[in-house]
């Protein structure tokens, strides 16, 4: 190069013109950031901040690391512990050979079917059988009328009786005739009808003294001529059991109708004796609050060596109130003798 042409170079002042090409451009710059909006400007300006942050990163992260201890490895890596064997098959298990099934026997259940509630039968049921002593036992059952009341007539005696938590009762009724008919009515329900031949009703003779309410009549027996108190009276306070009148040794005293009564309850007393006794029926009516100044009613029926008589209808007029005490004697209503055997001539 000769030393015009260095000259001319010398001349041309490049750094003049770099600042007149950089001033060129940043006014160029402060104009289009002048028309921008303020939204466009914020969100430009937001795009530098995250930029900064990330070249502030990428210059921290290239920090040295400094690294104080390194554990060494291990030369070897210990073996594992070698793991049992199994166990073998024996010889003949192994040699056995796959057969196809030829049948399958009938297979028995592993689980027991549950158990199906059957229905509850709410119908009533009525069992009767005679019994020694001229007496029917009657089985009721209605498995839906647990204690509801019920009762029980026989020819023309009517019982009360109350059935137990089960809806059962267990009744020993007095035959009253050797084809003995029973009806049996739960409260609510039709009438179950029963009827039983009594084959030793002619071997006994019976007082039945029947009422409705709670009256406390009494039935009193004097067998062989006995007075009050003594061992052949058979009355309320000494009743005796049928036991005497299977041995022959005199009569019982049985009460039909429970020891407490509702107002309009049937009740019944029923003395029962042999056919040899020598004996005297009465009646007494105490004086209470339930019969002063009443009009007690209440029939008597006999059956004699199993003949039943009439009913007789009982009607009595009560002292006045003001004196509950005592007892207003109706007399004899029956008298049984024992049959005289005329000795051959």
């Amino acid at each position: 190069m000769t030393q015009e042409e260095f000259d001319a170079l010398d001349d041309s002042r490049p750094g003049d013109a770099l600042v007149q090409t950089a001033v060129a451009p940043a006014a160029q710059l402060r104009a289009a950031i002048a028309a921008q909006s303020p939204l466009r400007l914020g969100m430009v300006g937001l795009c530098v901040l995250a930029l900064v942050g990330f070249a502030g990163t990428r210059i921290l992260a290239s920090d040295p690391i400094t690294v104080s201890d390194i554990s060494a490895l291990p030369a070897t890596v210990p073996a594992p512990a070698a793991l049992p064997e199994l166990p073998q098959a024996p010889a003949e298990v192994a040699a056995l050979t796959a057969s196809p099934i030829q049948s399958v026997e009938a297979l028995e259940t592993t689980q027991a079917a549950l158990p199906v509630a059957a229905p509850v039968d709410c119908a009533v049921t009525v069992e009767a059988m005679p019994l020694a002593g001229a007496i029917v036992a009657l089985d009721i059952s209605a498995p839906c009328d647990a204690g509801a009341p019920a009762t029980v007539r026989h020819h023309g005696l009517d019982v009360a009786i109350a059935l137990d938590d089960a809806g059962a009762a267990q009744v020993e009724m007095p035959a009253l005739a050797a084809a003995a008919s029973f009806i049996v009515r739960v409260e609510g329900r039709d009438g179950i009808g029963r009827q039983v031949e009594v084959s030793d009703l002619d071997r006994f003779n019976r007082v039945v003294l029947a009422w409705t309410g709670d009256l406390g009549l009494e039935l009193h027996a004097f067998e062989e001529a006995a007075d009050y108190g003594s061992d052949g009276h058979i009355g309320p306070d000494a009743p005796a059991t049928i036991a005497r009148a299977l041995s022959g040794r005199g009569g019982y005293l049985a009460t039909m109708g429970g020891a407490a009564p509702s107002e309009d309850a049937p009740v019944a007393l029923v003395y029962t004796a042999p056919a040899e006794t020598d004996v005297s029926v009465a009646i007494d009516v105490p004086v209470t609050a339930a019969t002063c100044g009443a009009t007690v009613e209440a029939q008597a029926r006999v059956i004699e060596r199993g003949v039943a008589a009439d009913t007789q209808q009982v009607a009595l007029s009560m002292p006045d109130c003001g004196s509950e005490d005592g007892y207003v004697l109706l007399g004899e209503v029956a008298r049984f003798s024992a049959p005289v055997e005329l000795a051959a001539k």
